[in-house]
């Protein structure tokens, strides 16, 4: 897969091959994304504006949706190391922890609602996502893939920093 000529042949329905070359050129200021994660974020962000500048667009174009939903799904699932889930549990704020299948990993997930759960990670897989963060009324609720076959449900309080829920799901690295 060599996502900057994917980019630079959705780009070309739009303009010239060369402006698209050189559009890509502009945005990724010489130092193109490494990881298809990081193409897609870069054609929904610094790419659609520039285009949005010259163009009149307000979204990205069918192809271009199509790039970014294929870059994610070839973006490897979050990384679980082994003994993570000791780590991730002891997390403050964490409440619950539940993997598909099986009885809830730390209190504060019934395990009822996996229907659920399993119904909102075929959406999420479906939409080329690895994570779905939901903001409740009494918490928050992270879906991961997993690098396996399956799925992650975190519960946490409301106040419990996102951000950081996130660098322990991906085994505390960046």
């Amino acid at each position: 897969m060599d996502p900057e000529r994917m980019v630079v042949e959705a780009l070309s329905e739009l303009v010239s091959e060369p402006a698209a070359r050189r559009l890509l050129q502009k945005v990724t200021r010489g130092h193109p994304p490494s990881h298809p994660e990081e193409w897609a974020a870069l054609i929904e962000g610094p790419l659609l504006q520039e285009l949005a500048s010259v163009l009149p667009l307000r979204h990205l174009t069918p192809p271009l949706e199509e790039l970014v939903r294929t870059l994610r799904q070839a973006s490897p699932p979050l990384p679980l190391p082994p003994g993570s889930l000791h780590d991730l549990a002891r997390v403050e704020g964490v409440e619950g922890i539940l993997i598909e299948g099986q009885e809830p990993w730390v209190r504060g997930i019934a395990p009822r609602s996996q229907p659920l759960l399993q119904a909102t990670h075929r959406i999420l897989l479906g939409g080329g996502y690895r994570v779905l963060w939901v903001l409740a009324e009494r918490g928050q609720i992270l879906l991961a893939a997993l690098p396996q076959e399956g799925w992650l449900a975190l519960v946490a309080k409301r106040e419990t920093n996102t951000g950081l829920l996130l660098y322990h799901l991906r085994g505390g690295r960046e």
